[in-house]
């Protein structure tokens, strides 16, 4: 199959740089698998991208039962999301040693470094609950409107907690919001430009000051007045600071929509840990009774 001009970039820079150490994560394998690089060599990716990546690319060995897999010490490729923690510290564990390893997940009060020392795991097959991902994203027309306060300081993954597991759902339209349209720097020196202010806003259901230290963080904002009043505001990483990130936003899906809903995301995002809580309607009622009108109005 012929790359795209973007594609074929991108195989050109991971080309140039095969000397140094290659980590995909989730569907990225797609594009360390395009330069040829894991022909007769172990890929992971996502359990929703495998059976494409296993057609486009069939001469990777691909596996589906490791949370990552590694080829020498140089190249490593995860399977989805939360997998991609594993990966990411049996990366640091080969390059500052194991006990650094051990300081960031417990840090990140990551609680599943088990993985990182044996990655496999039974695999996970679409079933008929990736039924209500489908239906949620068709015929939720009633989504949650849910802000995100973005401030000088949060912290990435905080952010992409936030964005990856509401939005996808396909129950919430998850927006970035600031005080003001001056763009803020993120914890590591990442540079953001929201696309809304609090002047403009949509109208919202909840906002979402996402990260550890937020109540700190957020209220030394000269404006902070303006946010502090807001209609839902949600503190979901600083109030359970001891918990692991992906686990409060999870437990919050659960609250908003329903628990099926909130498994998927679990599955989703490849996420193993057994001490997530989910509480909240069995089913997404409203998205089943929008199924049914659309079967019966038109009779």
């Amino acid at each position: 199959m012929t790359n795209t001009k973007n594609e074929e970039l991108v195989s050109d820079w991971i080309l140039k740089h095969q000397d140094t150490t290659l980590l995909s994560i989730c569907a990225g394998a797609g594009n360390l698998a395009a330069t040829g690089l894991l022909d007769g060599k172990l890929g992971a990716t996502h359990w929703q991208t495998m059976p494409y990546l296993t057609k486009k690319f069939p001469d990777v060995k691909w596996q589906d039962n490791k949370r990552f897999v590694t080829n020498g010490e140089n190249m490593v490729s995860s399977a989805g999301i939360s997998s991609g923690i594993d990966a990411t510290l049996y990366v640091i564990s080969k390059n500052l040693g194991e006990p650094m390893a051990e300081k960031v997940a417990k840090e990140i009060n990551y609680p599943s470094y088990q993985f990182v020392k044996n990655p496999t795991v039974d695999p996970f097959y679409m079933d008929w609950r990736f039924s209500t991902y489908v239906l949620n994203n068709m015929l939720q027309w009633n989504k949650t409107e849910a802000g995100v306060l973005l401030y000088n300081g949060v912290e990435e993954m905080a952010l992409a907690s936030v964005f990856d597991i509401y939005s996808d759902s396909g129950t919430s339209r998850v927006h970035s919001i600031t005080r003001s349209a001056v763009p803020v720097v993120t914890k590591h020196g990442l540079h953001l430009v929201s696309r809304y202010a609090m002047s403009d806003a949509p109208k919202l259901d909840k906002m979402i000051v996402p990260g550890t230290d937020a109540r700190t963080l957020a209220s030394e904002d000269p404006q902070w007045n303006e946010v502090e009043n807001t209609k839902g505001l949600r503190f979901v990483h600083s109030d359970s600071p001891e918990r692991f990130i992906f686990e409060v936003q999870l437990e919050d899906l659960a609250k908003q929509e329903d628990i099926l809903t909130a498994r998927h995301a679990v599955k989703r995002l490849e996420y193993r840990a057994t001490d997530i809580q989910l509480e909240g309607n069995a089913v997404p009622f409203e998205t089943y009774f929008n199924l049914l009108l659309t079967v019966i109005v038109p009779y």
